[in-house]
């Protein structure tokens, strides 16, 4: 869609639900994202949408103008503010929409391709990274196979690949940039141009983007379309030029994932659209969720500047909730199918061909920002800071070894026991067959994180290999992926992005899944992100709960209101530090007859409080209420709350604060932050 209207001060076309997540008991979609204006208001806005559809972890999407270098190079009044909204929450992150050269340049790709503008790409980078976007996804030059951009493909296809390369270059040899990513988006349909003919190779693309709208052929202009219409407008989106059908085959050859940074409904009134179509809805949805289209992300196009003159798709009712959609079928159909699970828990990947060049080692420290990991020769290998939160691994079954291949290469610095190395090519093996392998545990929580895991199987055709990603509290339903190896693509990096219910731990298990004797599953790798270590006044996490008080109670509670179980023994219990005193209660019902009680003690480290053990009776609801009721002056911090029966399921929502306020109701002096 064309965006070369985009000025500073503007607001943008937007969109939104990119990289999405689980529904509890369904299969899972990809991570959600937004973009519903431009920075610096935007990030309130986007905020709000993440509540809109229960992902508060959702990532940030915006465009840079088209006017000029410095807005293209990175101005501070849309890099700053993004980046501050992209720290403040773990899980958050930022795709850009980056315009190769500004309107109205002549010669623009040949320049580009010439070196021309290598220096503005370079400051771009050296911006991101001061503003905390370094690990940002950089939408280049997109929609470069229609006709309407400024950079488009069609005027010389080997111009745009030539640039597209040597900006990507520029770029990475910028330090700090070691976790950017370059989405390569084509518009969906036959354009100007055949998107494959303007590929750069999948050494400088890590996302293949696709832009698909419900509209154009069979659809009339100002007449309202069918039913039998819609459903032959999906059947053309499958099999039409640069169609789904073509995304799925074009990137598997790549070994790279699939995005939407754009998709989206169609009103009638400006172009031959589908209208208010909850088929397209549930198709988009069920096609991103079959596991052979490799699907990472997803970003349904939810702004509207004037629907009276340019074309609407937008569903969501704003911050405000009073926007009107005329879509309301869609909506309907969009909340039903996108909504993150009521838990909080998500576990969704995605998976690409692994690089094999020695002069693109994959550089652990800078990739694993909480924890990394190498299995090979040697021993196991790990980040002495990481605090060992990927576990080694335990043997399934099989015969095991250490081998080394010139086409698996991985680089490292503040390892343990190994300090540093540079293109380390060992990895450990498993000849086994169907069911044999590796295993190993990193932690899970309602903090998002994303883990890599470098895996593969013997370079040999007929070497069938399987990822399972499992979390260990069963909140969410398991994440699976199969690959057949070849002589030359048998090393994969499987990203699997995830939260859970409860504090427990996410169980990843790569064995054979044939078995043709002699041939091995191989693990090289892993890295972490997110979660990290406990802020310094929170138990787990980032978050936790915070209280200043004086020596007059206030009386005032942090509680919530929870459904239990009848004829049950629970316990209430949370995590207490501070010079500050609190009172754990639980009642029956809303505030009825009190059940159980205890009261914390001043102490300067972290203190599990519990409540004797309880019986729920004929309760069929409890609130769980931490009280200020003490008259002990000071400030108590409180993270990891408890209830249920002891070892057994926790009922609360929200328990380590890591959603912020989500279902707790928050009185004063009690408040809820990031890093207390």
């Amino acid at each position: 869609m064309n965006r070369s209207f985009l000025k500073p001060g503007l607001t943008a076309l937007g969109f939104l639900a990119f990289f999405g997540a689980a529904r509890e008991a369904d299969a899972q979609i990809p991570q959600a994202s937004a973009y519903v204006g431009a920075a610096p208001g935007a990030t309130t806005d986007n905020t709000a949408y993440g509540s809109w559809i229960n992902r508060p972890e959702v990532w940030g999407i915006d465009f840079m103008a088209v006017d000029n270098w410095s807005n293209i190079s990175g101005p501070s009044w849309m890099l700053q503010p993004w980046g501050a909204w992209t720290v403040a929450r773990p899980g958050r992150r930022m795709m850009i929409s980056v315009p190769m050269f500004p309107e109205g340049t002549a010669n623009g790709l040949q320049n580009g391709a010439n070196g021309d503008y290598d220096g503005y790409f370079a400051t771009l980078a050296t911006n991101l990274v001061a503003n905390n976007l370094g690990n940002a996804v950089v939408r280049l030059g997109w929609e470069f196979n229609g006709s309407w951009e400024p950079w488009r493909a069609d005027v010389s296809p080997t111009n745009f690949k030539a640039y597209w390369i040597r900006v990507v270059n520029a770029m990475r040899a910028v330090a700090g940039t070691e976790r950017l990513q370059f989405c390569w988006c084509p518009a969906a349909g036959p354009q100007a141009v055949a998107a494959d003919l303007c590929w750069p190779g999948k050494d400088y693309v890590d996302y293949i983007g696709m832009d698909i709208y419900d509209d154009g052929w069979p659809y009339t202009q100002n007449s309202t379309p069918t039913l039998t219409q819609q459903q032959n407008s999906w059947s053309n989106k499958l099999t039409m030029g640069t169609g789904l059908n073509w995304l799925t085959t074009f990137a598997t050859q790549q070994g790279r994932p699939v995005c939407f940074p754009e998709w989206g409904l169609w009103d009638n009134h400006t172009r031959n659209g589908g209208g208010d179509d909850p088929t397209f809805i549930q198709n988009m949805y069920d096609w991103m969720r079959v596991p052979a289209n490799n699907v990472a992300m997803h970003s349904y196009f939810d702004y509207t500047p004037d629907a009276a003159t340019v074309a609407d798709h937008r569903i969501w009712p704003g911050a405000g909730g009073t926007f009107v959609t005329q879509f309301p079928n869609s909506k309907t159909k969009f909340l039903q199918l996108f909504t993150g699970a009521v838990n909080g828990a998500t576990l969704w990947g995605s998976t690409a061909v692994a690089n094999t060049a020695s002069t693109a080692p994959y550089k652990l420290d800078k990739l694993g920002t909480s924890d990394w990991s190498h299995w090979g020769t040697g021993s196991f290998v790990h980040a002495s800071a990481g605090g060992t939160q990927i576990s080694n691994v335990t043997q399934i079954g099989g015969t095991i070894g250490t081998n080394s291949l010139s086409t698996r290469y991985a680089s490292w610095a503040g390892g343990t026991p190994t300090a540093t190395a540079t293109n380390n090519q060992s990895y450990i093996f498993n000849n086994a067959v169907t069911g044999q392998g590796w295993t190993f545990t990193v932690p899970a929580s309602s903090t998002p994180r994303a883990l890599t895991v470098l895996w593969g199987g013997a370079p040999y055709a007929g070497t069938n290999v399987k990822l399972v990603a499992h979390l260990n509290d069963g909140s969410a339903p398991d994440f699976t992926v199969t690959r057949a190896n070849t002589s030359t693509v048998n090393l994969y990096t499987t990203t699997l992005n995830y939260t859970a219910a409860s504090n427990t731990t996410l169980q990843v298990t790569v064995t054979r899944n044939d078995n043709s004797p002699g041939l091995s599953v191989d693990l090289k790798g892993a890295w972490l992100t997110g979660g990290g270590a406990a802020a310094a006044n929170a138990h787990s996490g980032t978050y936790g709960a915070k209280a200043i008080e004086t020596s007059t109670p206030s009386y005032h509670n942090l509680y919530q209101i929870r459904t239990c179980a009848t004829g049950s023994s629970y316990v209430g219990k949370v995590w207490v530090k501070g010079t500050g005193r609190v009172q754990l209660r639980v009642f029956a019902g809303s505030f009825g007859t009190q059940l159980a009680t205890v009261t914390s003690v001043s102490n300067g480290s972290w203190v599990q409080l519990s409540t004797p053990t309880f019986s729920t009776g004929a309760n069929t609801q409890l609130t769980y209420c931490i009280s200020d009721s003490v008259g002990t002056a000071g400030t108590v911090y409180l993270d990891d709350a408890f209830l249920g029966i002891s070892g057994g399921t926790n009922i609360l929502g929200n328990p380590g604060f890591e959603l912020g306020n989500t279902t707790w109701t928050v009185e004063a002096p009690y408040s809820i932050l990031l890093n207390p």
